[in-house]
C-alpha cells in the first residue's frame, strides 16, 4: 500500500502545478477539472490523489479523509491509514508540498485534532474532514 500512496503522491505532484487561490476565495474543482486544467490549490490536488487511489483499491473511499491543518497558510492535505513495515496502522499524509509521503506524526503541520476524554484516542475535528463524497460535493465543474 505504501507503494501505491508514494507513486500517486509522486505522479500527481509532477503533473499537476500548484496554484494558490485569493484570500477569501476557496473553491474546489472536480478531480476531472483538474486533470484537465494540470493545475489546482491544494485540496484540488488532494481530491485528485483521492480519485486515484480509489480507481486502485476502492476500499480507499470509506477510509481515507482530507483534513485541513496549519503551516505558514491554511493548507490541505490527505491522509490514509495503512500499515506500516511492522503491520502497524499508520496516518499517512499525501501532500503537494512534498514528494514523499510521511506519516501524520511527522508532518510539518498543525492539524486541529481532540483528545477523546475516555479513551484518549486522537481524532481530527469534524469541521475540518472531509469525506470523499462531502468532498465531491463541494466541487464546481
Amino acid at each position: 500500500m505504501k507503494r501505491l500512496l508514494n507513486r500517486i503522491n509522486r505522479e500527481v505532484n509532477k503533473q499537476i502545478t500548484g496554484v494558490l487561490e485569493d484570500p477569501g476565495r476557496d473553491s474546489w474543482q472536480h478531480p476531472a477539472t483538474t486533470l484537465e486544467l494540470e493545475t489546482g490549490d491544494c485540496e484540488d490536488i488532494q481530491l485528485l490523489k483521492w480519485q486515484l487511489l480509489i480507481e486502485e483499491k476502492p476500499e480507499l473511499e470509506h477510509i481515507a479523509y482530507l483534513q485541513r491543518c496549519w503551516g505558514n497558510r491554511p493548507h490541505v492535505v490527505l491522509v490514509v491509514p495503512a500499515k506500516n513495515w511492522r503491520g502497524k496502522m499508520v496516518e499517512y499524509v499525501l501532500d503537494n508540498n512534498s514528494r514523499r509521503i510521511m506519516p501524520k506524526s511527522r508532518a510539518p503541520y498543525d492539524f486541529m485534532e481532540y483528545k477523546h476524554p475516555v479513551t484518549g484516542e486522537i481524532k481530527p475535528t469534524r469541521s475540518n474532514t472531509w469525506t470523499f463524497p462531502e468532498a465531491i460535493a463541494m466541487t464546481q465543474r
